[in-house]
Parts: structure tokens; C-alpha cells; sequence
């Protein structure tokens, strides 16, 4: 079928032939006027001159002569008019939103030509809001809650009141911010649009020369329609408007609310022949998918049926995107035989690496620190996370490596700008700012410096690397634009201001892609469709909270006074976005919709009302494609690793006549009995798991602190022989207690010894530190009751080797560990570990079996080290026996004592004797260890997927 502006170029250059250069021809868009101009190249057969393309939007500011202002100084200019009318000591932060809200306000009453006397009567009170004006919506009320500060359980009355405050002083304001733009010659487009309007009907002011014709409109403001009155009074006008008598012969139907009137009052100059293309055979394929991603991932099956029919896609292909975050999706799960591509949408500035990085680094300024010799410290979460963007990783990975791994090894929670001097672009990016005004600066510098790095340091041109250097571009543009804006303001900004104006100003800026216009599939977003038609559509994302969506805007204005004074509301969007989709129906022959039908973080999985429409009004036939993944459930393998030559090679490393000192320690067993891969990712491919930076004392650091202070205690003590009044001496001098706590947690977190940490520390970790010390007078309490005894060795590793069969072989495994104390009361040796979890039903099993059970391995594993520390301190030792002591720190029972015991028919006993139980759990142990060194067994997936969920590994096997 013919499209539309094919249909308007064969008219006018039927009417006017060479002299269509006269006309004056006014779209919706720029992107319009590109194809009607292919359209019209292919009807000349003489070369002509151009005809005089613009938009509506350029014409009215043409008329107006006013010239258009960056967004921001606008917010700047009310802000300083809003800040006098209304005696307000508020932040131009706060602000920013609402004078944003005021001005979109502002700029419909002028387009739609309201009287602004009227509209801002001054309401006398309270009542009269109501009686006049009715209620507020329940969105506007919420969003007037926000801004005036009123609590969200306040009733009517108290936010009306405050409303009505800001209300009585509006007109002032816009009377005044009107004045002022006019002198200056600048203006907002609603300004323009109303100035031009005026100027129009005071014809002796101003006049319209030539012939224009309007291509492709819809929803028209007054502005317009006096624009419009205008032309045709004169009769120096063609209008060109797209329908179909589906909907404009419909009483309801809303794709069609604004046409009927345009066509009465403007008629169209294309006969009504044309119009009636909805009831032709297209078919319509509507797809739900289970995901946005899902959705791009289904395009290359759509191409490839629509080659069926076409073999080589081209400008008649669309994808549709109206939802702008499925761009990068889409262009990704494109198939590399597509051909040309021309992407004609913009994507979000906010959403791509370089923003990010910005948004970094404007953070990492707000929470460094300076002390008053003028040392800069930055805190370390922001530093790594500008070391650890992809930007930095192209300039010098090696630098960022070392510092990121100094930063966690050290534990440095605020990072000393000295760290950072090795590096020239490290020393420009680490060098600290205090204004807004030098941060954007800075930021602009920074832009410079990174896009001169990636062009040279990047070798290959490929898509993504030019992109980036676009984003980069981008940026810098709009960082520059924004600091000329803060120049001639002369605004006063802190940093953290300016993250605010810095987030709000480039919110909706869009990175454009180059690419040829009019050649090969376009990829745009849903209201760059306008005036355009293709045989072949893909749209995207046709969910209702999407197409129409919710245009419910916060708004100064009540919804009765919309009402009352004709300005749009919610029903006036979506009726355009009714118009836009039905109308790209229109002349396609092949037509996919796809849809999510799962809830997705914020949006919902359902179809749009107008495919329902479609479905149930229309008669059309419909195929329904319903793509199913169980996204519930793994569909991945579980996972297995074969003992081959290599991977038993490094499992070799632990066998007792191999190079090195390596040994599996009883947290390997344990490993091994809960999941054997995650054995082999921890201890035969070294895969650990990354040093962070600890901020708080979580439970491991717990446990770190109470071992190290209890090393303390009993070194300090200076003697091996302990006495009760070694001990009291703590318990009495909390001081001393305190002393010590400080001084292992500086080993531990400061990686050094520091004096006063206390005023370092936050409430949370002073209050850790004061339960470690809580537990620790525990610990001597019992302690006491167990003097005399001696101390034989403290946080010390053992070594030893055991013997087993592995693939019909005699091996010897080192084993060992770290052994928390080891004394004796001068009869027997205990060997005692301390544990700071979970106590309850721990420290207890049936049989040496429960050692070795994966199912009870979680409730015994404590033990099994204990044991095995036992068997490896008489190997190395030569003692003759020991008792295994288990001291739970968390045991709340009364007289509470460190043990280890066995139940047997329900009668528990102590463990006295490790003798007693040595011969099984060794054969057991054996046992395990052939296992683990038989080739023919793999390194197997658990199947418990609660073993999974704590496992730090469950990112690689997919299995969280």
C-alpha cells in the first residue's frame, strides 16, 4: 500500500509540480520531512529546489522572535522569582522537581490559551477550593504531600491549606517569570507558542507570507488551532491528516477523540478513498514472552519468517521500542546478516557507563574526608568503585589491580590521596573538589582526559568502542553546556546540589546513533513513528502499563480546573497513544506484537488495552505465540568435573611427598561432604572468594576479634602456669579488657595498632565490641573455675599425615589446621577451639558416621575438625591422648563448660578421651579420602539447594 507521505508528496507535486519549492511544508518531527522528500525525489525527473521543511514547534518560535532557554536556567530564573514571591528560605535542591511541575504548568496554560487572571483567582479559603474546584486526584495529593512537607497520614484540609499558600502567590509568579523571560528576549516553548498565537490574531502586526500545508497532525493545542484559523482565513493552507474511517466512524472509539474536530474545522486535502486501508489482510502475530529480554531475544525468529516473504529487509522493516531500556537488548540479539540498520532512536544518557562513572565520581568527592593538616582521604567503596569501571580498566588495569588488592588486603576504609600519586590521570581523577562549580569543571576535564585514552588505547573499531567514545562525547557536551549554565547564573552550588541539578538536567538527554536515515531496518522508539509507515512492524513491549501507560503528571493545577479550562489530563494522552498505534496498523502487511506476560519489577504483564481492542472490536485475525520458559527453574546441567590428568594434578599438591606445605584442612572435608564441586572450586582450582574491605564487625569478625583477645590475655599474662588471679585481674580491671579488645581489632581491621579507636568506630561496632567483651568475662569466669592449668600452645598450626588407598595406591595426605589452645590441668591434655555461632544442638553426636553424613555434617562439622585436630596433634606431638573441647561462647546454659559429647540411647556423656574414638573416625576419614582421589569419580553438583543459597560459589554454577 502507498504510505501516507507518499500519498501527500504525489499531491502537492501533482498540484504544484516545480513550484511545490514555494510551499512551506510543516510536520510533526524533522524525521517526517526526511521521507517525504524521498517520496518527492522519486516523482521529479528534473532537479528542483528543495521545498521549506520545519516543524510546528520552529515556526512558533520563529513568529514569536524569542529565542528558546536551556532547561536549567529556566528552574534558575523561577527559582530566584519563586524564592521572593513566597518569602522562602528553601533549597534550590528541593526546589528543582516542583519548578519543573510549575513550568510544564505554565507551559500548557499558554498553549491552550488560558486566562491566567481567572485560572489564578485568589481563593479565599479552604472551603471555597472545595466548593469550587472539587478534590484533589489521589496521585496529584500524594505527589502535594511530598512537596509541601506535610506527613503522609495528614488529612485534606492541612495539605489544602499549604497548597493554598503556594496557590495565592502562582499567578504572581507567572506573571512575573513571563515579564522577565519577554524582556530578555528568551522564552519557554509554551511562551513562544502563546506570543506567536497573539501576534496571529492581530493581524496588523504581523503576517504569514506564502502557501503552507500541514502534514500529519493530530492532538492540537490552541495555539496551533489559532495558527491554523489564521492560514485558512487566509486561504493560503493545504491540510494533510492520516486516519481511517475504522475509528473516525466510531462513536468512542479514542484513537479518533481529536480527529473528528480537526477534520471539520480543517478539511482534509486528500479524498477519503484513502483512508480506509484497516480492513486489509495483514496479519497480526501477537507473541508474549516471559521477560523484556526475552522479548529482544525472539527478533532474529521474527526476521528470519519475515524473509520468508521478503528476503531483503529494508527501509520497510520497523522495530518498535517503546520502552527505550530494550535498545541495548535488541541491538545485541540482532542477527549479523541483518544488512543495513539505521537506529533512530536516542539512548538514555543516564543508563550508559560514562554517566555512571560521573555519578562515581561526584560521590566519591562528597564522601571524602580532610583533616586539618589538609590530608585527603577518600572513603573506599567510592574509590573502588572507579577503579573497578571499565573505563579505568582501559587506561591502566595493572594500577587499578594493585590498589584495589592493597585496599582490601590492608582494610583501608578511608584511602590516603597519596596512594593514587604513581598515576598522572589517578592524580587528576583523586584530586579532591569542594564546589559545585569545580566539580563540573573537574568532570569535564576528566571526559577529556578518558576519551583521549580509549581512542588511542582502543585498537579495534568496533561498535561498542565507537559507542563508547559517543556516550563519552555526550557527556561532555552536556557537563560543558551545564557549567556555562552555572556561570552566567553565578549560582553558589555545594557538590551535593549538584548532583541533584547534575541528575535533573541530563535526565532526558538521548545519545543519538549515526546512521543512514533512509536506508535499511529502522530500529526507533514508539512516538518516532509518527507520519511513517511500514509493511513489516515489530513493536515491543505492547503491555498496558507501557502502551497507553500512566501519564498521571504531578500538576499545581486541580483535575476540575483541567476540566473546567479544556488543559489535557491523563485522557488526552492516551488518546494520542491510541492514534499512534492504531495508525501504524494503518498499511502493514505483517504485523508482530509482543508482550511480557510476567510481572517485571515495576511493570505489570499486562496486554495493552489497545491489542484487546484489536481482539475483541476489530474482527481481525489474530495468531496468539505463547513463548514459555520455566524461568522458575534451572534449565542448566547440573555440573560435573572429571578427575582428568590436570585436575588431579593439582589435587596432588596436598599428597605428603609433593613440593610445598600444602594441606587440606577439616573445612575441606566439610566442603567436600556438602557439595564436591564447591571442593573443587575452593581447594583444587583456587578459586577464592574476593577480599572486601570490612566496615563492621560481621560474625566471622567476631569470632577474629574474641580468638585474638583471648591470645592476648593469656600471652600478657607472661607465664604458662595460670592462677585465678591471673584471670581476676581482667575481670576486675575492665580496662585492661578494653585495651586489649582495641588492640585486636586494629590488627584485625587497621591492620595496624592505633591508639583512642574508639572515636573511629560507629555505634554498631562499639556495641559488637562491647558484646565480644561480654562473652570474654564469660569466658574467664569459667576459666577461673578451671585454674590451675597450664598453657602448652595457642593459635598454633599442626601438621600431620595420614595414610589411605587411592586408585590402588598407598598415599599419604597432609592435613592440619590452625588449633586455637592446647593446655592441661596436669592430668590430661585438652585441646579446645573456640566457637562464636550458633550453639544449639551442636557439639554432640551419635556415632563417628554423623562425621561423614551430608546431611548431618552441617550439625557435627565442628567436631570433625576438633577430632582431626586431635589425630594430627598426637601424630605430631606423640601424645599418648587428648580431650576434645568444644567451647561454644553463645552457650547460655548455667555452669556451662567447653566439652564435646556423645549421645548413645539417649544418654549423653562427656568425651574424655579422644583414644576411644580415634581407630573408626580415622578407617571413616580413609574412607573419604580414597573417594576423593578416586579418577573415576567426578566432582559432582550437590542436589540440596540449601547448601547452595550459602555458598559463595553459587554465582558460577548458576545455582543460588
Amino acid at each position: 500500500m502507498t504510505p501516507f507521505l507518499k500519498l501527500v508528496a504525489d499531491d502537492l507535486f501533482k498540484e504544484f509540480g516545480k513550484k511545490i519549492s514555494n510551499i512551506n511544508l510543516v510536520f510533526p518531527n524533522r524525521r517526517a520531512s526526511l521521507f517525504f522528500n524521498k517520496y518527492l525525489s522519486e516523482l521529479i525527473e528534473e532537479p528542483i529546489w528543495q521545498p521549506s521543511v520545519t516543524t510546528i514547534s520552529d515556526l512558533m518560535y520563529r513568529i514569536s522572535g524569542l529565542n528558546q532557554v536551556d532547561p536549567v536556567s529556566l528552574i534558575i530564573k523561577l527559582y530566584d522569582i519563586y524564592s521572593k514571591q513566597l518569602h522562602s528560605q528553601e533549597t534550590f535542591d528541593s526546589f528543582y522537581f516542583w519548578g519543573e511541575v510549575m513550568l510544564a504548568d505554565f507551559d500548557q496554560i499558554d498553549k491552550y490559551r488560558v486566562d491566567s487572571d481567572k485560572l489564578f483567582t485568589n481563593i479565599v479559603d479552604i472551603k471555597e477550593i472545595d466548593e469550587r474546584f472539587g478534590g484533589f486526584s489521589p496521585e496529584q495529593l500524594e505527589a502535594l504531600k511530598a512537596y509541601l512537607g506535610v506527613m503522609t497520614d495528614s488529612n485534606d484540609s492541612i495539605i489544602k491549606d499549604r497548597y493554598l499558600s503556594i496557590w495565592r502567590v502562582l499567578g504572581s509568579i507567572y506573571k512575573e517569570f513571563r515579564t522577565q523571560l519577554n524582556s530578555e528576549g528568551l522564552c519557554y516553548e509554551g511562551l513562544a507558542y502563546g506570543i506567536a498565537a497573539s501576534k496571529l490574531d492581530n493581524r496588523s502586526d504581523f503576517q504569514l507570507n506564502g502557501t503552507y500545508a500541514f502534514i500529519g497532525f493530530n492532538a492540537l493545542n490552541e495555539c496551533e488551532k489559532s495558527l491554523f484559523r489564521y492560514l485558512k482565513k487566509s486561504n493560503q493552507v493545504l491540510f494533510y491528516w492520516d486516519y481511517d474511517s475504522y475509528y473516525t466512524q466510531s462513536e468512542v472509539h479514542e484513537a479518533a477523540l481529536f480527529l473528528k474536530d480537526n477534520l471539520y474545522e480543517f478539511p482534509n486535502k486528500l479524498g477519503a478513498n484513502h483512508f480506509n486501508n484497516f480492513s486489509n489482510d495483514s496479519k497480526i502475530y501477537l507473541i508474549s514472552a516471559p521477560s523484556g529480554v526475552t522479548q529482544a531475544k525472539l527478533i532474529p525468529q521474527i526476521i528470519d519468517k519475515l524473509r520468508v516473504n521478503t528476503p531483503e529487509l529494508n527501509i520497510n522493516t520497523a522495530i518498535i521500542l517503546p520502552e527505550e531500556h530494550l535498545l541495548l537488548p535488541v541491538i545485541s540479539a540482532l542477527p549479523e546478516n541483518i544488512g543495513e540498520l539505521n537506529i533512530t532512536m536516542g539512548y538514555p544518557l543516564k543508563e550508559t557507563a560514562a554517566y555512571n562513572l560521573a555519578e562515581f565520581l561526584i560521590k566519591l568527592h562528597i564522601n571524602s574526608r580532610s583533616d586539618e593538616e589538609g590530608n585527603v582521604r577518600f572513603y573506599h567503596k567510592d574509590v573502588l568503585s572507579v577503579l573497578n569501571h571499565p573505563y579505568l580498566q582501559i587506561i591502566d588495569s595493572a594500577s587499578c589491580t594493585s590498589i584495589i588488592k592493597r585496599i582490601n588486603s590492608e582494610n583501608i576504609i578511608f584511602v590516603d590521596s597519596t596512594i593514587f600519586s604513581s598515576s598522572p590521570v589517578f592524580q587528576v581523577i583523586f584530586t579532591k573538589q569542594t564546589s559545585g562549580k569545580e566539580i563540573v569543571k573537574y568532570l569535564v576535564e576528566v571526559n577529556r582526559t578518558l576519551a583521549g585514552f580509549i581512542s588511542k588505547k582502543t585498537e579495534d573499531s568496533s561498535f561498542n568502542s565507537r559507542i563508547e567514545l559517543e556516550y563519552i562525547y555526550s557527556l561532555y557536551t552536556n557537563l560543558n553546556r551545564l557549567g556555562d549554565v552555572i556561570d552566567q547564573n553565578s549560582i553558589d552550588l555545594s557538590i551535593k546540589i549538584f548532583r541533584q541539578l547534575f541528575r535533573k538536567a541530563l535526565l532526558q538527554v538521548r545519545v543519538s546513533f549515526s546512521g543512514e536515515p533512509l536506508s535499511g531496518v529502522q530500529v526507533m522508539g514508539f512516538l518516532e513513528t509518527r507520519t511513517l509507515d511500514f509493511e513489516n512492524i515489530i513493536m515491543l513491549s505492547v503491555n498496558d502499563d507501557v502502551l497507553p501507560g500512566n501519564h498521571h503528571r504531578p500538576s499545581f493545577i486541580t483535575p476540575s480546573l483541567r476540566f473546567a479550562y479544556k488543559l489535557p489530563d491523563y485522557t488526552h494522552q492516551d488518546a494520542m497513544y491510541a492514534y499512534y498505534f492504531y495508525r501504524l496498523l494503518h498499511r502493514s502487511s505483517q504485523i508482530y506484537l509482543v508482550y511480557r506476560n510476567r510481572a517485571e519489577g515495576l511493570t505489570s504483564g499486562e496486554l495493552s488495552r489497545f491489542v484487546l481492542q484489536l481482539l475483541m472490536e476489530s474482527g481481525k485475525k489474530i495468531e496468539r505465540i505463547d513463548v514459555k520458559f520455566d524461568l522458575g527453574i534451572s534449565t542448566q546441567d547440573a555440573i560435573s568435573i572429571d578427575k582428568s590428568e590436570g585436575v588431579m594434578g593439582k589435587l596432588n599438591r596436598y599428597l605428603a611427598n609433593s613440593e610445598g606445605s600444602k594441606y587440606l584442612s577439616p573445612s575441606a572435608f566439610t566442603a567436600y561432604l556438602n557439595c564436591p564441586l564447591q571442593f573443587y572450586y575452593r581447594y583444587v582450582a583456587d578459586i577464592r572468594e574476593p577480599e572486601e574491605v570490612s566496615e563492621e564487625v560481621d560474625l566471622p569478625g567476631f569470632g577474629k576479634i574474641l580468638h585474638a583477645v583471648m591470645e592476648l590475655i593469656f600471652s600478657s599474662i607472661g607465664k604458662e602456669n595460670i592462677e585465678r588471679i591471673d584471670l581476676e585481674q581482667f575481670v576486675k580491671n575492665q580496662s585492661k579488657l578494653d585495651q586489649l579488645i582495641d588492640k585486636a581489632y586494629s590488627q584485625i581491621y587497621l591492620k595496624k595498632e592505633k591508639e583512642d579507636i574508639r572515636s573511629l568506630l560507629a555505634g554498631r561496632n562499639l556495641l559488637v565490641l562491647e558484646q565480644i567483651k561480654q562473652s570474654i568475662n564469660k569466658m574467664l569466669k569459667t576459666d577461673i573455675k578451671r585454674t590451675p592449668f597450664k598453657i602448652i600452645k595457642q593459635e598454633e598450626k599442626v601438621n600431620a599425615s595420614i595414610q589411605f588407598t587411592g586408585n590402588a595406591e598407598n598415599l599419604q595426605l597432609r592435613i592440619g589446621g590452625i588449633v586455637d589452645r592446647l593446655d592441661t590441668d596436669g592430668n590430661t591434655i585438652r585441646v579446645i577451639d573456640y566457637k562464636t555461632g550458633n550453639a544449639k544442638d551442636k557439639g554432640v553426636f551419635a556415632s563417628i558416621d554423623d562425621f561423614f553424613d551430608p546431611k548431618k555434617i552441617d550439625k557435627t562439622k565442628e567436631i570433625f575438625q576438633i577430632f582431626t585436630y586431635c589425630y594430627a596433634l598426637k601424630q605430631q606431638e606423640g601424645y599418648n591422648d587428648i580431650k576434645p573441647e568444644l567451647w561454644f561462647v553463645r552457650n547460655t546454659t548455667p555452669n556451662y563448660m567447653p566439652c564435646v559429647n556423645n549421645i548413645e540411647s539417649k544418654v549423653i556423656t562427656e568425651v574424655q578421651s579422644f583414644n576411644r574414638w580415634e581407630n573408626d573416625f580415622v578407617d571413616k576419614l580413609r574412607i573419604l579420602l580414597s573417594e576423593i582421589f578416586d579418577t573415576s569419580k567426578s566432582f559432582n553438583q550437590t542436589t540440596d539447594d540449601k547448601v547452595c543459597k550459602r555458598c559463595a560459589y553459587n554465582s558460577i554454577c548458576g545455582k543460588r
